[in-house]
């Protein structure tokens, strides 16, 4: 049986931890997506979180090259974090997106139904009271 060279295994282990870093980092873009679906970005907004998503990918990215392989980039730690991402997305990222989804659908269903009923209430309370003013004679009239 054929022994794995120790340059061998170390690029294996860099490759894994490439593939990890793009998995956490579509995570983290699945959870900035979820921001945008609670509350609406202008394309200004998503331009700049777009930007700021990028260069925080690009410094851990370096980050890792640094810390591995004394910031010398390799091709198969780029192919490492790709296919981290593309395997997040196709196993995790869509079921993620999806239930977040139903999740805040539902919540924004809830919240509007107790807010129709605040609302009525807090109405039914002012007439109620408004009605009770009117009624009551001014202690001041003959």
């Amino acid at each position: 049986m054929t022994e794995i060279s120790a340059e061998i295994m170390h690029q294996l282990r860099v490759f894994a931890r490439a593939a990890a870093l793009g998995a956490g980092m579509a995570a983290v873009y699945d959870v900035i997506r979820i921001f945008r679906r609670i509350r609406r970005h202008g394309i200004i907004s998503v331009s700049i979180e777009d930007t700021l998503y990028w260069i925080f990918f690009a410094i851990a990215e370096f980050a890792l090259l640094y810390q591995v392989n004394s910031g010398i980039p390799r091709f198969y730690v780029f192919l490492g974090s790709t296919i981290g991402a593309a395997l997040y997305h196709l196993l995790l990222g869509q079921f993620i997106i999806s239930a977040a989804s139903e999740i805040i659908r539902l919540t924004k269903k809830q919240l509007k139904k107790i807010h129709k009923e605040v609302t009525i209430k807090f109405k039914s309370q002012r007439n109620r009271r408004e009605t009770e003013d009117e009624q009551e004679p001014e202690e001041n009239e003959p």
